[in-house]
């Protein structure tokens, strides 16, 4: 009764969105395939929310929107896995290739975050999991209206600069994610 559904959607949809903008960026991600990975990255989340229904609730009531590292040490303690392991275990079990299966174990890793460029990931899945990881702070920008919104914005131009992006195009393409991300909500009937 606690998981925020429409939050889920929306933000998954955000991701989604974003994922495919920042595959375009990226040039060596398929953008279609980067949409449906940034659709399905937080899939572990609901199944977590389905299959423990009580004690979920009482991890996102601890977690209260967080840390994501918070999040996961609550879900390991309570259940044994992650979001990111239910749904890496999920995308497999659902035969998509390994390195999306990669991503979505790796998406919350932000440690290659450094505010200056760095070396692409010579693993197909860990280059994913970073574009995921992008992904994911400009979904949170998109769902946030609270103060912490100034803070997310620093967060994501950093991931860009890490990236190899400059400012101003990195900020243009955000101006397309929420432009999509409000049209796509609209066809799909998810607010946005």
């Amino acid at each position: 009764a606690t998981f925020d559904y429409e939050r889920y959607w929306t933000r998954s949809l955000a991701m989604a969105v974003s994922c495919q903008a920042i595959s375009r960026l990226v040039r060596s991600l398929n953008p279609d395939e980067g949409f449906t990975c940034g659709l399905l990255a937080h899939i572990g989340r609901l199944a977590m929310a389905s299959v423990y229904p009580d004690d979920y609730a009482e991890i996102l009531a601890r977690w209260n929107h967080g840390a994501p590292e918070e999040l996961a040490a609550l879900e390991k303690a309570a259940t044994g896995l992650t979001h990111t392991d239910a749904a890496a275990a999920i995308l497999e079990d659902w035969r998509l290739p390994e390195h999306v299966i990669t991503a979505a174990r790796h998406q919350e890793d932000g440690s290659w975050i450094t505010g200056a460029p760095v070396t692409p990931a010579a693993d197909r899945g860990r280059q994913l999991g970073r574009v995921l990881h992008a992904a994911g702070l400009a979904a949170d920008i998109c769902v946030e209206t609270g103060p912490r919104r100034h803070l997310m914005v620093l967060g994501f131009v950093r991931a860009g600069r890490s990236l190899g992006f400059e400012e101003m195009p990195w900020g243009s393409m955000y101006d397309e994610i929420l432009g999509e991300w409000n049209r796509m909500g609209g066809v799909l009937d998810i607010v946005t």
